[in-house]
Formats: C-alpha cells, sequence, structure tokens
C-alpha cells in the first residue's frame, strides 16, 4: 500500500502503522531542537492528521497504514510538493527527516481534551497486552467477572520473546500463542488493541483508541469506571548519558526488537551495540540469524556472563568488556551513519579507545518499571539502590501491579504474576510468589546505565530519555586530571526536581543516578511531577440549578493528604514581577530546598494578576500575610500568602506585591 506523508510517498504493508511504513521507507529523523537532530522512534513520533481534517490529530504510532491515505504531521514539517522538494526525491530520494522545528513550533493539544462517551462499567480492567496482562485477563474471566484489556499496540504479546526464557519455563511465544486463544474462546473479555490509558482518576479509566474504518483512521474515547484495575504495562527501557544518545540511527534495544519483529523493519544492514543488560546479546544473535552485520557489542559490565553472551561468541560477533559509550556523532551527509567514541572505564581507569563506526546503534541502560498509571492512581514508589531504579510502594486496595511493572524479570514469574494480581483483588488466597533467577556467576545483573561526561561545546546534546520530556543534561566542566580524555564523571549542580517541565519516570531515575535528585525523595518526585498533567481528565461534572457544568476540582486526587490532612488553597503573590508557574513547590524559608520538606505546591497562576497564583498550602497555623519561598530554577523566590482561597469569590487580591 501507499500513502502520502507531508507530500512524500511511504511505501508499506498491510498491518503496519504509519510509524513503521515511515521508517522502513526511511525516515530516521523526527527535526531539530536546538540545531540538533532528533531520532524519529515510537516513544517520540509527531501525531499526523488527514489533510482534510487537520485539526484531528492522532498518534503517529498507532494509526494503521492505509492506502491512499494523504497525511501531515502536527506540527507540519516542510512541504513535500514544492519544486524544491519534487527535485530532491528525484536525485536524493525519500528524505530522512520529517522537519520539524521542535524548539519553535507547539504540539497540538492532548487527546484529554475530547469528549467521552457514554461511561461504561467493568469488573476488571487490565492495561497492557504482555503475558502477565493477557495472564491477568483470562484469570479474571475465569472467575466469571467482566474485562477490559487495553494494550497501546495493535497486537498483543508485549516484550517477553526479547528476553527469552530460562530452562523448564514456557517459550514466551508458546505463552503468547495459548493465552491468545483462550482469551479468544471467553466472551467476557472486550479487547482494546491501539488503544492507550491516558489517564486513571480513582476507578475511572479514560481510553483513547485508533481504528480503521471505510478507508479512514478514526478515534474515539472510552471513559470505564472499573471494580479493580490492574497494572501490567511493563519496563522502560533506560536511555545511556552520553553526547549525542538520541541522534537518528540511535535506539533503544526494546525499539529495535519491536520494528523487527512485529514489522519487520531494520533499517541499514549494520549495527553496533552498547548495553548493560544481556538482552542485547539476545537482539544481536537475532539480527545476525536475519543477516545484519553485528560490528561490535560494548558492555560497561567488566566480565558480563550469559547464556545469550556464549551464543554471540558461536557467532563471532565482536565484545568487549569494561567499554562505554562517550559521544555519537553523524558521519555526514555522503555516508549516513555514526562514529562513536567509547572508553574503556574500569574501576576508575578509563581510555579512550578507536571510533567504532555504524549505520545503527543499539543502546540498553536497564529497564525501569512503567509506574506512569500507578503513580496516577495514587500509587506510591521508592528508590532501589540495589537494581537501581523506582520500585512501587503501597497503594490504594483497587488498584494491582503485574508483571515487570511489578518488578518481576522472567517469563514464568510474569506469567504467574497476573493470576496473583487478579486473586488479590478479589481478596482469595494469594501464595507468596517467589521468582527463581538465574545464579550471577552464569547471568551477570544488569549495572546502572552508564554516565559520560558532557563537554561545554557538545556537538549534540545529552537527553535523560528517550520520551517526550526532552530533559537535557548540562555541560559541565571536565576535571583536571582527566579533562585531556574526556571522561570526568558529571557533577550537576542543579536540581533536576525543580525544573520547569514534567518529567518522566527514565528521568527521575536517571536524575537519582546523576546526583540530581536525592534517593531519598526520587518517589515523590515521580509522583508529583512525573505525570503527565495534560492527561488528567476531568471528573464527572455536576450539575448546578441552571443546568450549567461546574468546574472540575481545583486539586488533584494525587495530591490528596501529599502535604497534610487539612492542606487548603490560598492565593499567594509573588514579591518579584514574575509569573509563578504550576508545579513550583513552596517552603518555609529560602534554606529549604528538598522536596520531602515543601509545605505547598503551585496548583495554577492567575493570567489576570501577574504574580499571583492558587496554592495548595499545608502549613499549620498558615496566616495571611506571612511570608514563604517558591522554587524555580534552583533559585529562591519569596513569596506571601494573601488570604484562603474562596472559589465563590473573585480571587485576584487587587493589592501592590
Amino acid at each position: 500500500m501507499r500513502f502520502r506523508l507531508n507530500g512524500h510517498l511511504v511505501e508499506g504493508f498491510a498491518g503496519d502503522t504509519v510509524l513503521s511504513a515511515a521508517v522502513a521507507s526511511g525516515f530516521a529523523e523526527h527535526g531539530t531542537l536546538a540545531g540538533s537532530p532528533i531520532a524519529l522512534t515510537t516513544a517520540f513520533a509527531p501525531p499526523v492528521a488527514e489533510t482534510a481534517d487537520p485539526g484531528h490529530a492522532l498518534p503517529m504510532a498507532r494509526v494503521p497504514a492505509i492506502d491512499n491515505l494523504d497525511l501531515v504531521t502536527l506540527p507540519a514539517g516542510p512541504a513535500g510538493d514544492t519544486a524544491a522538494a519534487r527535485l530532491r526525491r528525484i536525485l536524493q530520494g525519500p528524505p530522512r527527516s520529517l522537519g520539524i522545528r521542535l524548539d519553535t513550533t507547539a504540539l497540538p493539544p492532548g487527546t484529554s481534551a475530547m469528549e467521552a462517551g457514554e461511561v461504561r462499567a467493568a469488573d476488571v480492567v487490565i492495561v497492557g497486552g504482555g503475558v502477565a496482562g493477557m495472564t491477568a485477563a483470562v484469570a479474571a474471566a475465569r472467575m466469571d467477572r467482566s474485562v477490559v484489556l487495553v494494550e497501546r499496540r495493535p497486537m498483543l504479546g508485549g516484550n517477553a520473546m526479547l528476553f527469552g526464557r530460562t530452562e523448564g519455563e514456557e517459550a514466551p511465544e508458546d505463552a503468547i500463542a495459548r493465552l491468545t486463544s483462550e482469551i479468544t474462546a471467553l466472551a467476557n473479555i472486550a479487547v482494546l488493541v491501539a488503544s492507550e490509558v491516558v489517564a486513571l482518576n480513582g476507578r475511572r479509566l479514560r481510553i483513547h483508541s485508533v481504528l480503521q474504518d471505510k478507508g479512514h483512521a478514526k478515534e474515539t474515547i472510552r471513559e470505564i469506571e472499573a471494580s479493580h484495575v490492574v497494572l501490567a504495562t511493563g519496563t522502560l527501557e533506560r536511555l545511556p548519558l552520553f553526547t549525542g544518545n538520541r541522534l537518528p540511527g540511535v535506539v533503544g534495544t526494546m525499539e529495535a526488537f519491536h520494528l523487527a519483529h512485529a514489522y519487520g523493519v531494520w533499517p541499514d544492514r549494520s549495527a553496533a551495540f552498547a548495553t548493560v543488560s544481556n538482552a542485547a546479546y539476545r537482539l544481536a544473535v537475532l539480527a545476525a540469524d536475519a543477516g545484519i552485520g553485528v560490528r561490535r557489542i560494548v558492555d560497561h559490565r567488566p566480565q558480563p556472563q550469559s547464556r545469550f553472551i556464549e551464543f554471540c561468541k558461536a557467532y563471532g560477533i565482536t565484545m568487549a568488556g569494561g567499554v562505554m559509550p562517550l559521544a555519537a556523532t553523524l558521519s555526514g551527509r555522503g555516508a549516513p551513519g555514526l562514529s562513536v567514541r567509547t572508553a574503556v572505564s574500569i574501576e576508575g581507569y578509563e581510555r579512550e579507545e578507536e571510533p567504532l563506526h555504524a549505520q545503527r546503534l543499539i543502546v540498553c541502560g536497564g529497564w525501569q518499571p512503567d509506574l506512569t498509571l500507578w503513580h496516577m492512581g495514587g500509587g506510591l514508589s521508592g528508590w532501589q539502590a540495589e537494581q537501581s531504579r523506582l520500585v512501587a510502594g503501597d497503594g490504594p486496595p483497587h488498584l494491582a501491579l503485574a508483571g515487570a511493572a511489578a518488578g518481576y524479570l522472567g517469563t514464568q514469574a510474569c506469567l504467574d504474576s497476573g493470576g496473583e494480581a487478579v486473586a488479590r483483588c478479589f481478596g482469595q488466597p494469594v501464595p507468596h510468589l517467589h521468582e527463581t533467577l538465574i545464579d550471577p556467576a552464569y547471568e551477570t545483573p544488569d549495572a546502572p546505565a552508564t554516565i559520560a561526561s558532557i563537554p561545554a561545546k557538545a556537538a549534540a546534546p545529552c537527553y535523560l530519555d528517550g520520551g517526550e520530556s526532552l530533559t537535557a543534561l548540562p555541560a559541565t566542566p571536565r576535571a583536571p586530571i582527566l579533562g585531556k580524555l574526556g571522561l570526568a564523571r558529571h557533577t550537576p549542580t542543579w536540581n533536576l526536581a525543580e525544573q520547569s517541565r514534567a518529567l518522566s519516570i527514565a528521568d527521575v531515575a536517571a536524575g537519582v543516578a546523576l546526583g540530581a535528585i536525592p534517593s531519598e525523595s526520587a518517589g515523590e518526585v515521580a509522583r508529583e511531577r512525573a505525570i503527565d498533567r495534560g492527561a488528567f481528565f476531568e471528573r464527572e461534572r455536576e450539575t448546578g440549578t441552571a443546568g450549567e457544568d461546574l468546574p472540575p476540582p481545583l486539586v488533584p486526587d494525587y495530591l490528596n493528604a501529599r502535604y497534610g490532612p487539612n492542606a487548603t488553597v490560598w492565593l499567594v503573590q509573588s514579591l518579584e514581577t514574575r509569573r509563578l508557574d504550576t508545579g513550583s513547590l513552596i517552603f518555609v524559608n529560602s534554606d529549604q530546598a528538598n522536596p520531602v520538606h515543601a509545605i505547598g505546591v503551585v496548583l495554577t497562576p492567575l493570567p489576570e494578576a501577574r504574580g499571583q497564583a492558587l496554592a495548595l498550602i499545608g502549613k499549620v497555623g498558615a496566616t495571611p500575610g506571612e511570608g514563604a519561598t517558591l522554587r524555580d530554577q534552583n533559585r529562591p523566590v519569596p513569596i506571601r500568602l494573601v488570604r484562603p482561597h474562596d472559589a465563590n469569590a473573585n480571587a485576584v487580591a487587587n493589592e501592590p506585591a
């Protein structure tokens, strides 16, 4: 099939998404940010719309490829039907970039602003269609419960096949086939693929789905009130930190596997690997089986052991332990590909090696359970130093975790955890689930994601995550001893929790590793900052006597009891001429900066009065007129508490600052 994207012809096959077809047709670059190209990936792709309906944006990774569609990205890249574009296609073929200038264009509004249809009810909603979620769906259906299984990809199965199995476990492909057959046979399971839960508020979920209808891509919004919710949301892949870690051609292990396994897409014919996890070795073997030239695998662990490493040795793949990536640069217009600087780095000894050249660099910085919806639903989390990741803590009784999101690693443990989560939801006896892992002498555990120094004049940014947050690591001075080699470790002088942007879970995990977020407050930072506030939907509105809708509650559920049981909304005023941004933390005085010690947070600025905002304050005995300090970009800003907010009165104080 063929369709147009920004005027350029894209070819694909039935079952492709717009994204997979675009990547297979040569698109590798989303656009530019701060003058540097940034890769087009499943986690970072622009929404698309039909040219006849440009205001109706759909997520590129979930839109099915449909013959004869005419699509544009939002925001739009350069027009593809100009004389210059036609000449370029004749001389050079299709472009590699969608051409979006990310620092000068605004993203369209999210799906949460759409109106939903009638609210449905279900006994159990399971989020995530991997082996844990599929097992949970079958277990709940066999209890005669109504079940809704939601999967953001167009197919079930998840990522179990990337990780393989250990001796005695059911093969992931066999488990997926068996569970798919069982789900199909159970009439009380409704399966929603190409669907994403964009909000979770109490027991209510808002689900955005994309489907094909009469030659067009359509979307629908559902709201489901569930008695119980099982989150089998899987794991996020951490990004190693080095200059150029999101250039076109740099791709995560999970992303590369999914494109190849689900869609048969592997751009270019050679690849190098940089990893701290054994899953990358399995992918290297699969790539070699498919005829891809695996140039080299570098691993920051000095002497890693794994059955997958033994397979790589049998394939004759060159490997090196104790080596980390320092920087990646594009090889040039005439020779597409990457030049990757690496260094031997073992127990304080560091030596730069010859650059590594490949068309594609597959990276893996380890794994982080995806707790985004867990936090949104009111769950807690904390930092686990042994595995350098956030793990779930206590949560509401109607909410349960399963699979990799609950911290399990092996296929069998993920399968067992799905049934365990459902049993726990309905008060049934739950045997202790103990995961048996291979002895570390034979299967080396993952190491923390690597961190390289960022020179003052880096050729490309270093990002903390591969998603939409676009949080970049600032350059730091090099240490005098290692400066000549450019291998000084990063010593942050910034507080990541105070950046004026939403953070991803992986951002928070990277921030702890960098020392930019205290480990003891990582869970609170993730809960408060690693949430897309645009995804929160309005609660079911009450109707006034005149039939008009009342506004939604000012304080979202995730802030309940965060600043004590008696926290109230106050009108606050900056003592400087400046805007007070949503999410800025408030402290008793300028000496405080740790988020754990915050007494409140800005809920919303007041556009009609510069320097004023509504804030949630939890200080006992707070009085009108007293001072406090707001932290913004690691800088203290003096404010004063004007008065408790009266929702029925004009909020503007009309007083001088």
